[in-house]
């Protein structure tokens, strides 16, 4: 009887091993997952620290990740221009562009931006991004601004044409001329004669003599009422 109760003394005691040996490999096993993952976040963290090729290949330099710096904004490939010189002449170009129809006569067809206008050459809806001046054949046409002219030419659509930049990423072009009576790198001042008005612009014959105006900002045509107006 003896015998048997220290049996199970011994077996319970080895029961009672085991249970602590299983819990001392759980607790060493969760302690290395917590070291495995504070390991990853120090490498994850390190990688933002790594240094990159430059583009000639070679040297590496490390990142610079500020944002104290300030980046230029310029309306052209060159170098830009701050000295106050070059200031006042883009302000001088920007309000000599404004204020003056090019041509004396009623705005027949508005600026419709990405809405559509019905047009009686094409018989169809179309987006105007223009207005039409209707005036007799041969009235002088007059530069809303001073510039110089960096472009003539006849466009498919709308006739001859003459195309003046007046700085600042500003340009206005006229279109459907009888006639050019300027070149290009002429220099303009506001109210110079560029033209006269036609009536040879193939997708608006139906109108009559006019002209058709444009005014471009950064390459996108803008609403030429407010340049106009």
């Amino acid at each position: 009887m003896n015998n048997q109760n220290e049996k199970n003394s011994g077996s319970a005691r080895s029961a009672a091993g085991l249970k602590i040996v299983v819990s001392l490999l759980a607790l060493c096993l969760m302690g290395g997952l917590m070291i495995f993952a504070v390991s990853r976040a120090v490498e994850n963290a390190s990688m933002a620290e790594i240094s990159y090729e430059n583009d000639n290949g070679g040297t590496l330099y490390e990142p610079d990740l500020s944002v104290s710096a300030e980046i230029p904004i310029t309306d052209s490939l060159t170098d830009p221009d701050t000295s106050d010189a070059k200031q006042e002449e883009e302000g001088n170009s920007q309000d000599s562009s404004a204020g003056l129809m090019p041509v004396q006569g009623e705005i027949v067809k508005s600026y419709s931006g990405d809405s559509l206008l019905y047009s009686e050459t094409l018989d169809q809806y179309v987006c105007h991004k223009a207005i039409d001046i209707q005036a007799p054949a041969g009235s002088p046409v007059c530069t809303a601004g001073s510039g110089t002219v960096t472009e003539t030419g006849v466009d498919d659509r709308y006739g001859s044409y003459v195309l003046i930049s007046h700085g600042s990423g500003l340009e206005s072009r006229y279109c459907c001329l009888a006639d050019i009576r300027v070149s290009e790198g002429d220099v303009l001042k506001k109210g110079d004669t560029v033209g006269t008005v036609g009536e040879d612009a193939l997708f608006e014959k139906a109108e009559g003599p006019h002209l058709h105006f444009e005014v471009i900002k950064n390459g996108a045509l803008t609403n030429p009422d407010i340049t106009a107006g």
